[in-house]
């Protein structure tokens, strides 16, 4: 259990704690219910570490997504690279792909969430 607190208490990226705390499953003596049962917990626990990643990746897309969406108003176009500065997604801790669209745009997440096995994207869509 202390291995699983220290992951959450340490900076770490995101595919660098998953993996910890996947490992760590494997960590625990069968023959004792105390450890058994703190062992039982991790897939739980992953996906709540999981669920906080993907929960604070959309809030930052959302940001993004706001900036972006205030430049086009100062400029009257979208930006063709993402803007300096934004908020990044937290299964990297990179920035997001930006890609400008017929409709808006997408920002697409660079790392993998582990928990889903997925890459998440974010539409913005801009009405006629």
């Amino acid at each position: 259990m202390n291995k699983m607190l220290k992951v959450f208490s340490t900076p770490m990226p995101y595919e660098q704690a998953h993996s910890q705390l996947t490992k760590s499953a494997g960590d625990f003596d069968s023959s004792d219910p105390a450890s058994a049962s703190a062992g039982a917990l991790i897939p739980a626990i992953n996906k709540v570490f999981s669920q906080k990643a993907f929960v604070e990746t959309q809030a930052n897309a959302i940001i993004a997504g706001i900036e972006i969406l205030l430049d086009r108003a100062r400029t009257g176009r979208f930006a063709d690279e993402l803007p300096v500065g934004l908020p990044k997604n937290a299964f990297s801790g990179k920035d997001f792909e930006y890609e400008k669209t017929k409709e808006g745009f997408t920002l697409r997440c660079r790392g993998r969430d582990l928990g889903k096995d997925e890459i998440h994207q974010y539409e913005f869509k801009l009405r006629k």
